[in-house]
């Protein structure tokens, strides 16, 4: 082996050293923001509006400045989990711990992105000959699901971001 071949070698596994400690941190990460959620929902100054039973903050935005933020941040941590971690022996806490911070979020692109992940990666696991029927029916249950989605989040205004007036598809069109 020459040194250059050397050199690559261990810069690659600095690399992935390094890189499968970052994806143990994300675990920490996500774990930390579940954990300071009730005490925002208790004490923290609501940045939405207000649950009118529970009188609780209607969505959590954690230690980030928004609750959208809060919600792909996480996905993106399960992500980086997902994709470097060591192990993937706690990817089902991951999962839910995620989830859960997206749905305290209200967080619709959230929500989107975590739906797309966990497709991918049911995806990824089946035979290739099965791929089709199985994409199929998770694109079924995406739509159903994309549909609910005002209700599921507690957010009836939910798509009036995206059509609504000044929404992201009309700016579009506008421009």
């Amino acid at each position: 082996e020459s040194d250059k071949d050397l050199l690559i070698k261990v810069i690659s596994l600095a690399a992935r050293t390094g890189l499968a400690r970052i994806g143990a941190w994300m675990m920490l990460l996500l774990a930390a923001q579940l954990a300071l959620g009730p005490v925002e929902l208790l004490y923290g100054i609501p940045l939405y509006s207000r649950l009118p039973s529970l009188y609780l903050p209607q969505r959590m935005a954690g230690t980030l400045v928004t609750a959208s933020s809060l919600g792909v941040l996480s996905v993106v941590a399960l992500g980086f989990y997902h994709a470097f971690s060591a192990t993937r022996r706690h990817l089902a806490l991951a999962c839910g711990m995620t989830l859960l911070l997206v749905m305290a979020a209200g967080s619709g692109t959230g929500l989107l992105v975590l739906l797309v992940f966990l497709c991918a990666t049911v995806l990824e696991r089946v035979p290739s000959g099965r791929r089709m029927v199985v994409g199929t029916g998770l694109a079924v249950g995406m739509a159903a699901v994309l549909a609910l989605m005002p209700i599921a989040l507690n957010r009836a205004d939910l798509f009036d971001s995206l059509w609504g007036a000044g929404g992201r598809i009309v700016r579009l069109g506008e421009a």
